[in-house]
């Protein structure tokens, strides 16, 4: 568990220089109204009132990890939910004890984050009264080729030092799969400097935004993507929300620089989603479907929703490129054991 506890090590260093909240990731939601059952499988619409990530981010690359892991985030009256999917090698590689989750949570005043980080049979750094169950099964959200580590935890508030989130105030958020056998770590954000986390604002007048994904594995030949976010109105009045999302194909320079000046004037941008109302109780989709995004240079996928109220509820950048991806995360381990090829890139 050498990583796990380098990873609880490194939140503990954050925490002398002192944390801090980025705006760039942000997710702004709701309580759920129905919880998950916390037995390790994830059954269709177990988590739809949690706001869901599809994509971890590499800090080796600056890019979405080769493979595949979905975040899955949620509050109610009495608990916080976490919940991630991620890929496993395929035979005859399996999970070790330097595979992990990890969750943290930074109160509002204070320094230090709480970490909860765990590896397939639990052990790790759990807190007391926290419920957790892990399986090896499919992924329901995006289509991928093996099977996937799939966790669940509820974790009171008593376990938080906290009564309960309170309407509007700021947390620090961090989540992040750890993989041993191919050394690849995914966040759901890149931190620019130690201790910087994605802000989380419980807001209970709030719509709860997801990103689905990319689509289902189908062809894979074909390069074929849907991206997709998802909006549940679990207010008694509708809502609207606007999307200021977009994908963008950087064709001219291979940089990760959202703001580089050489990109301006010559990436393909295209716009997912413009605005629509969302009636009570009601599921509201942004989609673009786009075919042959083959390899090529990075590309972007920005987030940005807010309401008609001008309040952001979602906020994520992310690149990715198949090849440079693969590089990075593809290699025999130092067991000698075959390449991991578990990773895809989805085709709808």
């Amino acid at each position: 568990m050498k990583k796990c506890i380098f990873a609880a090590f490194a939140a503990v260093m954050s925490s002398v220089v002192g944390n801090t909240l980025s705006e760039e990731t942000l997710l702004r939601f709701a309580p759920m109204p129905k919880i998950p059952v916390i037995d390790g499988k994830i059954g269709y619409d177990e988590w739809k009132y949690a706001s869901t990530t599809f994509g971890g981010i590499s800090p080796k690359t600056k890019l979405m990890t080769f493979r595949q892991n979905d975040f899955r985030f949620g509050y109610d009256a009495k608990n916080v939910y976490f919940s991630i999917t991620s890929e496993i090698p395929l035979a005859p590689q399996s999970l070790d004890k330097d595979d992990c989750v990890e969750f943290q949570l930074l109160p509002p005043g204070k320094t230090k984050p709480f970490v909860i980080q765990y590896d397939i049979t639990g052990k790790g750094q759990v807190p007391a009264g926290a419920k957790l169950k892990n399986s090896i099964g499919y992924a329901i959200m995006n289509a991928e080729q093996g099977k996937c580590w799939i966790t669940e935890i509820a974790i009171p508030y008593s376990a938080l030092g906290v009564t309960g989130f309170k309407d509007g105030e700021k947390w620090g958020l961090q989540m992040i799969r750890h993989w041993s056998s191919q050394k690849e770590t995914g966040f759901f954000h890149l931190p620019k400097k130690a201790g910087e986390m994605a802000t989380f604002i419980p807001d209970f007048n709030a719509p709860t935004i997801s990103f689905d994904g990319f689509g289902l594995l189908m062809y894979t030949a074909t390069g074929n993507y849907n991206w997709t976010y998802r909006i549940e109105n679990t207010l008694k009045q509708e809502f609207g929300v606007h999307s200021e999302s977009y994908r963008s194909g950087v064709n001219a320079a291979a940089t990760l620089d959202i703001n580089n000046p050489d990109l301006f004037g010559k990436e393909e941008k295209v716009r997912i989603g413009y605005s629509q109302v969302v009636k009570p109780g009601k599921t509201g989709l942004f989609q673009l479907h786009m075919m042959a995004q083959f390899p090529g240079k990075p590309r972007l996928l920005y987030s940005f929703l807010k309401g008609y109220n001008n309040v952001v509820y979602y906020k994520r950048t992310m690149f990715w490129d198949v090849i440079l991806s693969q590089r990075a995360a593809v290699y025999k381990d130092d067991r000698g054991l075959p390449y991991l090829n578990a990773g895809y890139y989805p085709s709808f």
